[in-house]
């Protein structure tokens, strides 16, 4: 992490090379990657078809069956009601998506990141994320709901940045309203979204001059500020959809009938209690001693890029270490956890086990109660906030990164 002279405060002109770069790193990759994404024998396929369908004239719960929230399904039908039924369309569609929420991120990592560390981030996520090939990317996700919530999310995210450094009510109105798109797009991202959202306007939000004599005046209009507006939209759009079907209907034969709340919740309290508690000491290791120590090292080195011969070989150094640590402790500690030994894919799945959450909670936790401490400083209030989001997104998918 650098110092605020180097975040979003700088001459947004200094960005320009970088933006240059990542740009040709995209375009590249896209290139390299093109009709690898997305697997129309799984998940990918039913949400193909039921965009689709709607393209048609179909309605949506009464035509075709869905446990998901209207907006995916009714965005993609859409583009291809618009502009034709075919998958560079879709390919479009998602590289689209997957701009927008790639220039959300670097504003949002801006704000405590330097110019540099901002860049090797994005490169990691289109890498390791957003264009991997087969059914979990980016571009042709499993299902349209995650791309579309995840940049919905992502949004709200950046509205509290935005509040954090310019201090307007309307910011915190407009991430109110991306907060009940978020939720009619997918349901545990809306979730995550309004958990951050109430947890940045009653612990982290500076007050202003006048409010600052009456704090709790302040908060509850805060609370106002960040829930009616949400919750009145999200309402007009449920209204929208009961008039075209019956909310009994949607309610048993497209969410009871196809996922019912028993197949969901008996695995994950399986999943998040008694099989993990044995597993806590090897998390320890992993994420407290281990992936930490690699975070350290491979911060110095991004710190001492650019500062001459010396300082250069240091930084290749210490992110070689931290390379090494990294994929070390995620396979041989990871295969305790798996009881898979040796697996090379356990490297990749041990990267995502994120316990990491509980650190992300902690440091959210932190912000409000060092405030005094801290000041207003942008750095630490965004990442309060980020990391508050980090970790409530995370509450659905067993601790396993979902943003």
């Amino acid at each position: 992490m650098q110092g605020e002279e180097d975040t979003c405060a700088g001459s947004w002109a200094d960005s320009v090379p970088y933006v240059c770069v990542l740009g040709g790193i995209f375009a590249a990759i896209t290139w390299y990657t093109w009709a690898l994404w997305g697997d129309t024998l799984v998940d990918f396929g039913g949400a193909l078809h039921r965009a689709e369908r709607i393209s048609d004239g179909a309605v949506l719960y009464r035509d075709v069956l869905s446990h998901y929230p209207p907006i995916a399904p009714y965005a993609m039908a859409g583009v291809l009601a618009l502009f034709g039924k075919h998958l560079d369309v879709l390919y479009w569609s998602g590289l689209l998506v997957l701009g927008l929420e790639s220039c959300l991120l670097w504003y949002i990592s801006r704000h405590f990141l330097s110019r540099l560390q901002a860049s090797a981030a994005m490169v990691a996520f289109w890498v390791l994320l957003a264009f991997k090939p087969g059914l979990f990317n980016w571009i042709l996700p499993n299902v349209f709901a995650n791309t579309f919530a995840g940049l919905f999310a992502t949004s709200v995210v950046a509205a509290l940045v935005w509040d954090v450094t310019q201090r307007r009510n309307g910011a915190v109105i407009l991430a109110s309203l991306l907060t009940a798109i978020t939720g009619l797009t997918k349901v545990e991202y809306g979730g995550a979204a309004y958990g951050t959202l109430v947890f940045y306007v009653l612990f982290v939000r500076e007050p202003s001059l006048l409010e600052a004599t009456n704090p709790v005046r302040r908060r509850f209009v805060d609370l106002l500020r960040a829930s009616l507006p949400g919750a009145l939209f999200a309402l007009a759009g449920i209204a929208v959809v009961s008039l075209q079907v019956p909310l009994n209907e949607i309610l048993f034969d497209n969410v009871y009938r196809m996922r019912s709340f028993s197949q969901v919740l008996d695995p994950y309290v399986q999943a998040l209690f008694p099989p993990l508690l044995p597993e806590l000491g090897y998390a320890f290791l992993a994420y407290a001693v281990g992936f930490t120590f690699a975070a350290l090292l491979a911060t110095l080195g991004l710190s001492r890029l650019g500062s001459g011969l010396l300082g250069g070989v240091t930084a290749l150094v210490a992110l070689g270490v931290a390379a090494g640590i990294t994929y070390f402790v995620a396979k041989n500690i990871g295969s305790e956890l798996s009881m898979r030994p040796h697996d090379a894919a356990i490297a990749g799945k041990m990267l995502q086990f994120t316990w990491f959450p509980t650190a992300a909670c902690a440091l959210a936790i932190a912000v409000p109660l060092l405030r005094e401490r801290l000041g207003p400083a942008v750095v630490w209030r965004t990442l309060g906030v980020v990391a508050m989001f980090a970790f409530l997104v995370t509450l659905r998918w067993d601790f396993r990164l979902a943003w």
